[in-house]
């Protein structure tokens, strides 16, 4: 029983290593709607295949003002572009979805999302849009551009 649980945990341990997932949580200021906003957002940067420079990055995010709050879901593909020695520039495009509103009223928004992260050794910094696709009975278009600074593990 010793060397199973031995053999697998070298397994997951080397399967681990080999996938050179990244994770990282970022926090900062959000412009949302037309008001100055908190937000924080954490991210996994997973490989396509294990050398591939394209990766699949879900993330989570958060913003908070004074009225409203927003939690929306990420869903980007990018490509890492290495800049210089421990940096990398990696732009990423997709969709995001989530709701926006108060505790009296809230919608639901969907709509392209662009993340531009420049990874600095183990810290990252993001520029993140946001733009809805949907127009409620009391909600616009809603729009949101958080910028971020955060560690990468």
């Amino acid at each position: 029983m010793k060397k199973f649980l031995l053999s697998l945990a070298m397994a997951m341990t080397a399967i681990g290593a080999n996938a050179q997932n990244t994770y990282n949580v970022r926090a900062g200021g959000a412009i949302l709607e037309e008001y100055a906003a908190f937000t924080t957002m954490a991210q996994a940067n997973i490989p396509l295949k294990n050398v591939s420079l394209w990766t699949f990055s879900p993330a989570v995010q958060l913003a908070i003002n004074d009225e409203d709050i927003a939690a929306m879901l990420h869903a980007n593909m990018g490509y890492r572009t290495r800049i210089g020695n421990n940096c990398l520039f990696v732009p990423k495009v997709g969709v995001a979805g989530g709701s926006i509103g108060n505790k009296n009223d809230g919608v639901f928004i969907i709509g392209p999302s662009i993340d531009l992260a420049l990874e600095l050794k183990h810290f990252v910094i993001g520029l993140t849009g946001f733009s809805s696709i949907y127009q409620g009975k009391y909600w616009d278009n809603i729009t949101m551009v958080s910028l971020t600074l955060g560690y990468t593990f």
